[in-house]
């Protein structure tokens, strides 16, 4: 029996390390042929901003952090060769957008050779966005890695025009994806907050109809009445309507 009563102990204290305690938000995962030791972690909170750091060790992500409210961050790869050198500047890569909740863990895997694709998994928001990820982060890579490629001297302009022109078909193609997701999911913050950032990718009348179909209590959120007060304002200031 006492051997029991420890066995038991012990599965309690693996499972309580584990677990996120209350309003705290944890990062684990890993990543592979990364050659810095953070991820940076960028997000605004009470109007701050702020860059956090996600440790690495061995290829293993660690984050903690306590919360009280649910934030969007900015996950941003210190690896140079993520970014495409332009003269004296740079173009920087993609970042990755993820939701820090409180008292939930995120677990996030890469392969820094396909950044920035990730399999993220760990509370509802993120699981939403990783469905559009599935989607559109491939078609975004190979976007960037012909970006990369268009700043060859050596090219001619109709070989770095094709590349454009395939590029630009890419990108189409990963917003497409995004307008199909933001349409398929009304019930779904994660989408709404998609939406948000799609003002120029369509007339306002279908911007307004897909938040119109909007799950109601997201429209009662602080985003969603951002959103409905842009809606009403542009109505507003266009000419003859829509």
């Amino acid at each position: 029996m006492k051997k029991q009563w420890m066995t038991l102990g012990i599965v309690a204290l693996l499972l309580s390390c584990n677990t996120p305690q209350k309003n705290e938000f944890t990062i684990q995962g890993t990543i592979s042929d990364y050659p810095a030791d953070i991820l940076i972690l960028a997000y605004q909170h009470n109007g701050d901003f702020t860059l956090d750091t996600i440790r690495i060790t061995d290829g293993h992500l660690s984050y903690k952090k306590q919360l009280t409210d649910t934030l969007v961050a900015s996950v941003v790869s210190r690896d140079k060769n993520s970014n495409i050198s332009v003269g004296r500047g740079i173009i920087p890569g993609e970042s990755i957008t993820i939701f820090m909740t409180p008292g939930t863990k995120m677990e996030m895997n890469l392969d820094n050779r396909r950044w920035p694709e990730i399999e993220m998994k760990g509370n509802v928001l993120n699981e939403d966005l990783m469905k559009l990820y599935a989607k559109t982060m491939p078609l975004k890579k190979e976007a960037f890695d012909i970006l990369r490629e268009m700043q060859n001297p050596a090219l001619t302009a109709e070989q770095k025009n094709e590349l454009q022109e395939k590029r630009g078909g890419l990108l189409t193609k990963a917003e497409q994806e995004s307008i199909a997701f933001v349409k398929g999911n009304p019930d779904s913050y994660a989408a709404l907050y998609v939406l948000s950032g799609l003002r120029n990718s369509m007339s306002l009348e279908e911007y307004a109809t897909i938040y119109n179909r909007t799950n109601a209590g997201l429209q009662q959120t602080a985003l969603g009445r951002q959103l409905d007060e842009q809606i009403r304002i542009a109505k507003a200031s266009a000419v003859g309507g829509y």
